[in-house]
């Protein structure tokens, strides 16, 4: 069986610091679109790959990323998902395309998400909330943030998707990046303080 190494990086990370060395990266577009690595360069917000020792890489700033290995198919995967990706249900296209091309079962992915920005924090809006939880079961109450009406917690809707996309085995970071923005970049948090930002690398690599 395959082995393989991912890390979420920080404000001080980059693929190659973190000892990725030319890792592929899609262009993000806040969109739906996924891809194989053979078809990069191009725009899409996730990638997938079966290549041994091909890192591959998703760059966010509050938006949630996710990590995928399939140990019994020797696949990877590597998804940005922003709210907009989230009501496109990138995560599950992903799940799809790891099957289509490896032969994935969903119940075999090990998904990872990454520190993101937290429900809490998070405030988008009735129109944005009704978006996101259209994409999961309505007797699910994944992304409800309990006193904040306005708000909705974006890695237990991915969460969400994953499970209802058939996979089980889901680890989920629990760092807000914007309560943790001295560690992470948080384009909210960055922007309240009228500065610029830059974004969290998330790379994983089968060996």
């Amino acid at each position: 069986m395959e082995k393989v190494r991912y890390a979420f990086g920080t404000k001080m990370d980059t693929a190659e610091s973190l000892g990725f060395a030319n890792a592929a990266k899609p262009k993000q577009v806040r969109g739906g679109k996924v891809v194989a690595a053979d078809e990069l360069p191009c725009e899409a917000d996730a990638v997938v790959t079966n290549l041994r020792n091909f890192p591959i890489c998703v760059s966010a700033a509050d938006c949630v990323p996710v990590l995928m290995y399939d140990p019994a198919a020797n696949c990877i995967a590597a998804v940005h998902s922003g709210w907009q990706g989230t009501e496109l249900n990138i995560a599950a296209k992903t799940v799809a395309k790891l099957t289509e091309l490896y032969g994935s079962a969903p119940a075999d992915i090990q998904a990872y998400i990454g520190p993101a920005i937290g429900g809490e924090c998070y405030e988008v809006g009735d129109e944005v909330i009704a978006k996101v939880r259209g994409t999961i079961s309505p007797d699910s109450g994944a992304g409800i943030v309990d006193g904040f009406p306005k708000n909705i917690d974006l890695r237990a809707v991915v969460a969400e998707q994953l499970r209802e996309a058939g996979v089980t085995r889901i680890d989920i970071h629990s760092d807000c990046v914007r309560c943790k923005s001295d560690i992470y970049w948080s384009r909210r948090a960055e922007l309240a303080k009228g500065g610029a930002y830059q974004n969290n690398i998330s790379v994983i690599e089968i060996l």
